[in-house]
Order: C-alpha cells, then structure tokens, then sequence
C-alpha cells in the first residue's frame, strides 16, 4: 500500500491524490479529493466539476445532499440540487433512500408518502435491502453519489447500507464508481471505544469488524473496509481539508438523522440511551426528551443512580408515547449532561446497567429473543452483559476489551485520512 501523510501534504482547498490499493493483487482505484465547505454552492458546484459520467444515483436523506431536493442551496439565486448538476450536464437518475427516508423523518419503512419534491426523480428505499437487490437498483446508474451522515456509533443502519453499497459495487469490478461524501463523525471527541463486534452478531445493525465507537470518519472505515474484504471497485473519496477530528465536531450544524434525533441533546444522550436498547429499561426514546430519560415502572427513587462524571440526575416521572411501556408512568431520571467531553458513554452505560442489575433483582434486565440475547444484537458482542450478569466491574470488562480496540487502531493506521 502506498503511505502518505495526508493530515499534512494538502495546502489547498482541493487535492487530488490517485492510490492503487494493493494486497498482492491490484484490487481498488482510489481517488481522495479535498473540497471545502465553507461555501456549500461552491462545494457542489466543485464535487460536479469531478463526476465524469453523465449521470448519478444518490444515496442520501435530508442530512446530507438530500437536504437539497427540498430546498435551494444559492442565496441569491435559488437552486435545487437536480438545478445544479444539469449545470453541469449531470442527471439524477435516481434517488436511494434509508431508513426514515429522504425526509429522515419517517418512522422505520424509508419511504416518505408526502414528498412534494421538484425534478420528478424516482425514488426507490433501499432500507434492508439485500446485496444483490441493491445490484438490481444500481442498474442504470453511472455512478453513486453516497451522502448519509450518521450517529458516530456502530449499530447504525445508515452505515450498513454503505458496506451493502461497496460489495455490490465491488461485486461488479470497477464498472461503478462510488462518490463517498466523508462527513465529520460527531463521536470523534472520542477514541475508538466500546465493546469490539464478534462477528458471530454480524446483522443489518452492523456487518463491519469495527468497535461500538470507531471513531473514524465513513472515508478511513470505507478504506479499511474495502481493503479487509480485497474488494475490487472504483472509490472517490470526497475528504474534508483542514478538519481535526473532535475539534470541529461540537460546533458543527447538526441536521437530524432520525426522528428520534432531533438535536445535539438528544445525540449525545443517545450515546448512552443506545446502550440500553435490547433491555427492560426504558430509555427515553418515545418522549419528549428523547434518550435523556431512563426508568422503569417498578423502581423507587429511594436508591439514587450512580455518580457519573459529566452528568447530573433529577428524579422525573413521565410515560412513554410508544415501545413496551407505552402510557405506563414511569419512575426515572432525567439526564442533564455538563459537558459531553467528560462523559464517558461506554463507562456510563456500564455503570447505569450495573445500578440496575444490583439493586434491582427482581427485574429481568436483558431481552431474551432467540437465538440471541437482543443486548448482544446491538453491542455486537456477548462480553459487556457476560460481565454485568457476573457483577464483574467496568474497569475488569475494559481491562480485556481493550486489547482490541488497541489492536483495531494499529490496523486503522494505513487508512487515516486526518
């Protein structure tokens, strides 16, 4: 493989850079361009002077390039999306939604049935899709655009959809290109963290050997990945200049990947809330503080939550709009959240999941849905509950599972692009 430090070689808003990626065999060309996006128009207008066919497919939703089917991106003069690449004598050909389609505001099937859009575009979801259907829908496509800025954790169905998009892509010899839009991972303010995914969970929640927090951006995992599973396709990177990860993230424009995310709060709750998925506990999704809330019907308030740094608890009543406690009140906690840098997400979840197994016996914590615990399903491995149901500490589970989150960052090192 060919090595460059690319945190350091690029004094321009825009650089190009070829890589052959090789693994005994010539497998991948890459191309990694650097384009600001201090200017959005121009951004656009840069990104379509490089897309050499005449037209393209995109995979996005309001967070990303989709935002731009339902609203202009000029300030002096309107322009949709579709406007913009026939500028460049591109055609949309068709747009792949995911999961809370285009909009990002349905709630599980990716299609919006209200879209009032212009252009006429077909629109097809691409939500659990299978590989080869996903084959089937890149029929007639040039090229790829992929744009869909996720939550910065593993067990997302956004990313799922790219591995899916890069073995169809790969499956079918460089006869694709694949235009990546690299976004800023909004957990970089931490290192990669979290239980390591066995690949024994592999499912639509994830299907990549990464940690629950990666902490790389979709470009450098894209290229580990590609590399991992000696894929064979054409790749452009569209990268970020100047962007230092962590520092940027906590002052960059959030646009909500989910309903349930609809602002940073709830983003950074839900790095703790997620955890809590596949459990008994509620976790504040269905209401109106989404994943700030945790609870249970059957708890007190007389043994108060553990001390967490970086969060205070206030004792907090409420009941759930939705899930299986729906218009049942619960007892809770209301998380407030100082500062998101002093929170350890993993430590954190440990530490409410240990709260609750201790001092709460008599309920039943982990989901059974055979054959796997839905906890596993979405940590991606047995070990974190393995311990808590043994009343083994955080520090004993980290003190193993962290020997592979080294090992992982050894392997990322080749692929960093910051």
């Amino acid at each position: 493989m060919l090595i460059f430090p690319l945190n350091k070689i690029f004094k321009f808003s825009i650089v190009s850079l070829a890589f052959l990626l090789l693994n005994g065999n010539l497998l991948s060309s890459e191309k990694i361009i650097f384009i600001s996006r201090t200017n959005e128009t121009k951004f656009y207008h840069t990104l379509f002077n490089n897309i050499r066919e005449k037209n393209f497919c995109l995979i996005s939703n309001q967070a990303g390039t989709g935002k731009y089917l339902f609203m202009p991106s000029y300030k002096k003069k309107l322009s949709y999306l579709h406007e913009m690449a026939a500028n460049h004598n591109l055609l949309i050909y068709r747009i792949l939604t995911p999961e809370h389609g285009l909009s990002g505001q349905s709630e599980s099937t990716g299609i919006d049935t209200d879209l009032m859009l212009t252009g006429n575009i077909p629109i097809f979801p691409v939500y659990h899709k299978t590989i080869g259907e996903l084959a089937v829908l890149f029929d007639g496509c040039m090229s790829i655009l992929f744009d869909l800025p996720d939550a910065g954790i593993r067990p997302f169905t956004y990313r799922t959809i790219l591995t899916r998009t890069i073995q169809a892509l790969g499956a079918m010899g460089k006869k694709i290109p694949l235009y990546l839009i690299d976004q800023p991972n909004p957990a970089s303010i931490y290192d990669a963290m979290g239980p390591m995914v066995q690949e024994s969970y592999f499912s639509y929640l994830g299907e990549e050997a990464i940690p629950f927090f990666p902490g790389y951006s979709y470009a450098e995992l894209a290229r580990y990945y590609i590399s991992r599973h000696h894929l064979s396709m054409d790749i452009r990177y569209i990268a970020m200049p100047h962007y230092t990860p962590g520092a940027h993230v906590l002052d960059y424009p959030m646009d909500p990947p989910s309903p349930s995310l609809p602002h940073k709060r709830a983003l950074h709750c839900y790095w703790i809330g997620i955890f809590l998925e596949g459990t008994s506990i509620d976790y504040g999704k269905y209401s109106k503080d989404p994943f700030c809330l945790i609870g249970h019907p059957d708890i007190d308030f007389s043994i108060q939550p553990p001390r967490i740094s970086g969060i205070k608890w206030v004792n907090y009543v409420y009941k759930p709009f939705g899930g299986i406690y729906k218009d049942r009140l619960i007892r809770g906690y209301r998380m407030e959240i100082d500062d998101i840098k002093l929170v350890d997400p993993v430590k954190s979840s440990y530490k409410i999941l240990e709260y609750f197994h201790k001092n709460y016996p008599d309920i039943k914590i982990f989901t059974y849905n055979p054959p796997v615990f839905i906890f596993d399903k979405i940590t991606g491995s047995s070990s974190m509950r393995t311990f808590l149901e043994k009343g083994l500490s955080y520090e004993k589970w980290f003190k193993i599972e962290n020997s592979t989150i080294t090992k992982f960052n050894r392997n990322m090192y080749n692929f960093r692009l910051y």
